[in-house]
């Protein structure tokens, strides 16, 4: 019986240590033994959840990722999320292009905004790897942009913000800390890419603020039916389903933007000179005051809204407060409704029939792509 006893107990300590991380007894650090190769690239995304897993397939199935490239997923040992599935799913493939790297460093808001535990890990992401995409999310704490939090304001992730924020001031320096030299210095083409949270991360980090609740506070309104009544260009994700949470309704909805002129968007990514391209927006926070090196790329139809920024110093720092990665423009093609009665269609139908929108969105991801290989090529050649 004794004996018994303690086996149970040893089994559930097991189990018990097992759970401090997923099923590994053992946090991935993919980077640290991660050895630059000619012939492969390495991008890294930040907080690889099944959403930004299930994207970055449904990039690579549309050809934009590589065969010869590698994908690693660096989130904080700190964060609450569950990374069992993820790991399951990236396991599936016969080619192994998916890896993790836990980051242990200890971060708080005091060391934030300056060299701390992980600033050797960012160091070597920006000599290792290739590029690196921060994707969307729950709210920034407001405290971290020195502002009081509005009851709009939810947020649920703070170490991912950590993590994130602070690799954003690492890589790109910011208005915290004006002496401080960023990482980029060494390496001023490497791209990175901030989608809706992403972009306001590389806001922030940059010393810059946000908008806690664009409703509210731009368009004055109290109640998800009073925002029924605006414009659909002002509509950056649907009131309708919030109103209507049972008939399965888009929770994002699409608007156009204003590509301003001589910028990364307008220069480099969009189809026509003047397009103003049709986009998937699901968001409720904007940038507000501007973070330090960057400078407006687009703004919604209105000019009420920004919805990108571009970093003056840096070439390939890039972030949009619209959605290019959705599955459902390049996997999902089931059709959808915005509003109750509506007709259905596809995302990726409706872009397509909207003044070359589906190319726009295309030419974000190739040129992107095209830029993380040319930083690759300009690293062995240096």
């Amino acid at each position: 019986m004794k004996r018994k006893k303690i086996f149970f107990f040893t089994i559930i300590y097991i189990l018990l240590s097992i759970s401090i991380y997923g099923k590994s007894t053992k946090p991935p650090h993919f980077i640290d033994t991660y050895i630059p190769k000619k012939d492969t690239t390495l991008l890294v995304v930040f907080h690889p959840t099944m959403y930004v897993l299930n994207s970055v397939n449904a990039l690579k199935q549309a050809g934009f990722i590589p065969d010869n490239m590698y994908v690693v997923g660096v989130f904080s040992i700190n964060e609450k999320a569950d990374y069992t599935m993820p790991e399951q799913f990236a396991g599936n493939f016969k080619k192994k292009w998916l890896f993790f790297h836990a980051a242990a460093g200890s971060l708080y808001t005091e060391n934030i905004f300056q060299k701390n535990n992980c600033s050797p890990l960012f160091k070597e992401i920006v000599q290792k790897a290739d590029g690196a995409i921060l994707f969307g999310g729950a709210d920034i704490p407001p405290y971290l942009y020195e502002e009081k939090t509005s009851l709009l304001t939810s947020i649920s992730t703070p170490f991912r913000h950590f993590i994130e924020l602070s690799f954003v001031f690492n890589l790109l320096g910011g208005y915290q800390d004006k002496t401080f030299e960023p990482m980029l210095k060494d390496k001023p083409d490497f791209p990175f890419l901030g989608i809706c949270l992403g972009e306001q991360s590389l806001n922030v980090g940059t010393g810059g603020t946000l908008v806690q609740d664009i409703w509210s506070e731009i368009y004055k309104t109290k109640t998800a039916e009073d925002v029924t009544f605006l414009n659909s260009e002002q509509l950056h994700r649907n009131p309708w389903a919030v109103i209507f949470p049972e008939k399965s309704l888009m929770h994002f909805s699409m608007h156009h933007i204003i590509l301003k002129p001589s910028k990364v968007l307008a220069d480099k990514i969009s189809v026509y000179t003047g397009q103003k391209p049709l986009v998937i927006s699901s968001h409720h926070q904007a940038v507000e005051k501007i973070g330090k090196n960057f400078e407006i790329a687009a703004y919604s139809m209105d000019k009420k809204v920004i919805e990108a920024i571009v970093n003056k110093k840096f070439p390939n720092v890039l972030g949009v407060q619209f959605h290019p990665e959705f599955t459902s423009i390049w996997a999902d093609h089931s059709k959808v409704r915005f509003i109750p009665g509506e007709k259905t269609a596809s995302i990726s139908s409706i872009l397509e029939k909207d003044d070359r929108s589906m190319d726009f969105h295309r030419n974000i991801w190739t040129w992107f792509f095209n830029s993380v290989e040319k930083a690759h090529k300009l690293y062995f050649e240096e």
